[in-house]
């Protein structure tokens, strides 16, 4: 079994990312609000697949709430805990 990334690693690979979804925007941060972006339902879309891709987790079966959308250091929380709990709950 793989490790879990840590949330920072989480964090780091989404402000990469993301800055390229986003070239018009001048130094993304994991504190940048997303609406400020100009985030619309298709780069939400990029960003879920881009979470599957690199993390192997879905954000597509699971409730989504304006505080986990709020900032990229929030999304990379969300993703943390889920992983996470995938990982405990297979550690059982």
């Amino acid at each position: 079994m793989s490790p879990v990334p840590t949330r920072a690693e989480i964090e780091s690979v989404l402000v990469n990312e993301i800055s390229k979804m986003f070239p018009d925007a001048a130094n993304v941060t994991a504190d940048t609000p997303l609406q400020s972006l100009g985030l619309d339902s298709l780069r939400l879309f990029e960003i879920f697949v881009l979470i599957e891709k690199e993390f192997g987790e879905s954000l597509v079966d699971g409730p989504l709430t304006r505080g986990m959308l709020e900032n990229i250091s929030a999304l990379a929380d969300h993703v943390a805990g889920r992983l996470a709990a995938k990982a405990e709950n297979s550690s059982s």
